[in-house]
């Protein structure tokens, strides 16, 4: 069923069997797709990542997201802090008397999963370790929104999750678990998705630092409290895939190093899966190519083992820091501005074909130019040699 909240959507799906004697755990999923927006829940199929929790219930949520030539075009004001609230109303939805009250009735909301792949597992891991902060930090978080979003929604930001809806896990699938590095890398195919998901927050990242500590799960998992209190325990489960060139693995495995250097937080567990790529991690591609069905199945282990408190069957998955760097040390070049610039200033194969393809696809040279120098913008690293190939191809088009 699709479950208006807002002025966005989710679609929920429950299993045939739940009743309100005995109701389900949920499990929220968020999509990925660098926040654009030709990437939603009608283009990225989700069945088969839905399959792989065995039977939950599943309610997919959709976000703002932002418009890539020109963010402040955005439709819904996708961006920080406009997208989060969206997914943070997504989860008060399951609570807050927006569900027909006999759906209500079969969900365990005491029990809930959160999940996100890629820009999507930004969100979840934002809303997962959002929902642990203490009120005064929540407080803190809206007013830095305040400038940025209405009222009604610093005020959403400030009351928190909804009293009924307890997020009891988070799951990570190659996800942008540092946004700050995300940014700064250049992350992305025209290297600008995340400093335009930040582009209410300023310029450059020293203009943009406060928001983005806001906006980036790694700075807030170092604000969680330790274990205590009412709330039970928040699970984090991170899968990357060792062959991703979208998102770095490396990201993944800083999120849950720096996890485990603190004592007494909440539990973290990481796994890298060999040979997945980005998408196989997600449930998207032809899993029944030969290549991806053992990672898959892999995936499918340490999803259906985390939901369900199967803490042994994860242990023998996961991995630790030391195994997970070396599973990374042979991965290829990921998709980043730094990786573009250079090939541009090194020269070679690398350059010549990056300058055919803008040559033959002059839409992917407008992204690509667009892309480096709001880049070289937002760091402050603008080779001159870099500057100096944006400037000729800019007249190459003019002529």
């Amino acid at each position: 069923m699709e479950v208006r909240f807002a002025s966005h959507y989710g679609k929920l799906y429950l299993p045939a069997d739940a009743t309100a004697e005995a109701p389900c755990r949920v499990v929220m999923y968020l999509h990925g797709g660098f926040w654009k927006p030709q990437w939603n829940l009608h283009t990225l199929p989700t069945d088969a990542l839905h399959r792989a929790f065995g039977k939950v219930a599943w309610w997919a949520v959709e976000y703002s997201r932002v418009d890539q030539a020109a963010p402040p075009a955005s439709a819904d004001g996708g961006g920080w802090p406009q997208t989060c609230v969206d997914v943070l109303r997504g989860a008060n939805a399951l609570g807050d008397g927006t569900l027909p009250e006999d759906v209500q009735r079969r969900l365990d909301t005491r029990r809930v999963f959160v999940c996100g792949h890629s820009a999507g597992g930004q969100l979840a891991l934002w809303l997962a370790q959002y929902s642990r902060l203490p009120p005064a930090r929540r407080s803190e978080l809206a007013e830095a929104a305040r400038p940025a979003c209405s009222a009604a929604d610093a005020a959403c930001v400030a009351a928190g999750v909804h009293a009924g809806v307890c997020l009891v896990g988070v799951v990570g699938l190659a996800p942008i678990a540092s946004l700050r590095a995300a940014a700064l890398d250049g992350l992305s195919d025209f290297h600008d998705a995340a400093i335009n998901f930040m582009w209410r927050a300023g310029p450059t990242a020293d203009a943009a630092a406060p928001a983005l500590a806001a906006a980036c799960p790694t700075s807030l998992r170092e604000q969680l409290p330790m274990l205590g209190g009412d709330a039970p325990p928040l699970s984090t489960l991170l899968i990357h895939g060792a062959e991703d060139t979208d998102v770095p693995a490396s990201a993944s495995v800083e999120f849950a190093t720096r996890a485990w250097a603190v004592e007494g937080v909440h539990p973290v567990w990481l796994c890298i899966v060999p040979g997945a790529d980005h998408y196989v991690v997600a449930g998207l591609g032809d899993l029944s190519n030969a290549p991806y069905q053992k990672p898959w199945a892999t995936v499918c282990d340490a999803l259906s083992a985390f939901v369900h408190g199967e803490e042994d069957a994860l242990s023998a998955i996961c991995c630790h820091a030391e195994d997970a760097r070396s599973l990374c040390t042979m991965v290829p070049l990921h998709t980043c501005a730094r990786h573009t610039v250079e090939a541009i200033v090194n020269g070679g194969t690398a350059r010549e074909e990056l300058e055919k393809k803008c040559t033959e696809q002059p839409d992917f040279e407008d992204a690509i130019t667009r892309g480096l120098r709001r880049w070289c913008a937002w760091t402050g690293e603008g080779q001159p040699e870099l500057v100096e190939w944006l400037d000729n191809r800019s007249g190459l088009r003019e002529k």
